[in-house]
């Protein structure tokens, strides 16, 4: 396997020195998604159950010029740990400021991350993600949409225990999903200074129940983004580590449960930068006057 390929699961071996909270986030998790139902802990404690050691979130406020300084997902620059590790990391971004209404962009928000090093066989942890989803959150895993290239084939069959059909999936073409780099096919989102490109499948929910039946093509219309899972490009390969980020805001809404306004989650983000801030003892990034002044 390729060097860039092992390397995609950088996560913070600087970890271990950190103190580990079961709520990971702290004041961040006290302003989030005020009035509704969070998901964390569940999502947490089905994990742990499999084996996955929860690792504390890295710094909001980065410090880079991509992204105004702020954490855009949970990449990290340094090396990853071994074994099976979790975590609950928020992130800002920037582009989702701009993004009006579009049912689930907020500019803050919170991903579980799951990742394993030497998975006991071909896309394990997709159908652990894919167990989650159906089985603790409870979604109809006949409604999930799954979006990548045609290197996503040989993984169908496997979900079939979850009565999931091959109609369920969206091929898209190689070419315009490594262009793109949206992470549904290909994930390689531009100027990221840490995020290694890696091949992708994503995973989708209706959030307007109009949608369902309809015919399936790409971008979808009507659905929610859950969740982005690392993928081989090459059934040949022997797979060194693979990796699953659920969105949670947008899994709280796939299962019908009130989310903040994009106002609300601004506000959030101002109170969570402030206070690392001054935690830290760094100066606020130059996202914090846009999101203050929007």
């Amino acid at each position: 396997m390729k060097s860039s390929r092992r390397e995609f699961l950088k996560f913070f071996s600087w970890a271990a020195s950190l103190p580990l909270v079961h709520t990971f986030l702290g004041k961040a998790h006290a302003n989030s998604l005020a009035g509704s139902k969070w998901r964390e802990d569940s999502a947490v404690h089905f994990f742990e159950k499999l084996g996955y050691r929860p690792l504390p979130a890295m710094p909001l406020i980065t410090g880079d010029v991509f992204n105004g300084g702020v954490r855009f997902d949970e990449s990290g620059p340094l090396g990853y740990e071994n074994g099976r590790t979790m975590g609950v990391q928020n992130c800002i971004r920037m582009e989702d400021m701009d993004a009006g209404n579009t049912p689930g962009s907020l500019p803050y928000f919170h991903i579980l991350f799951v990742n394993i090093k030497e998975p006991i066989s071909r896309g394990h942890i997709l159908t652990q993600g894919v167990d989650y989803l159906a089985n603790d959150a409870g979604l109809d895993a006949r409604k999930l949409v799954f979006v990548s290239t045609p290197h996503f084939e040989p993984y169908v069959s496997g979900l079939e225990t979850f009565s999931i059909l091959p109609s369920q999936f969206i091929a898209r073409d190689k070419e315009q999903a490594v262009s793109q780099g949206d992470g549904s096919g290909y994930f390689a989102p531009n100027d990221h200074p840490h995020a290694t490109p890696y091949f992708s499948v994503s995973i989708h929910y209706p959030h307007d129940l109009a949608a369902v039946g309809q015919e399936l093509t790409y971008p979808l219309t009507g659905y929610l983004e859950l969740a982005e899972v690392m993928i081989d490009q090459d059934a040949s390969e022997i797979q060194q580590a693979e990796g699953i980020g659920f969105g949670l805001e947008r899994l709280n809404m796939a299962m019908g449960e009130p989310v903040d306004s994009i106002d609300q989650s601004r506000k959030s983000a101002l109170v969570e930068l402030e206070d690392e801030a001054a935690r830290r003892n760094v100066t606020l990034p130059l996202a914090y006057e846009k999101l203050k002044s929007s």
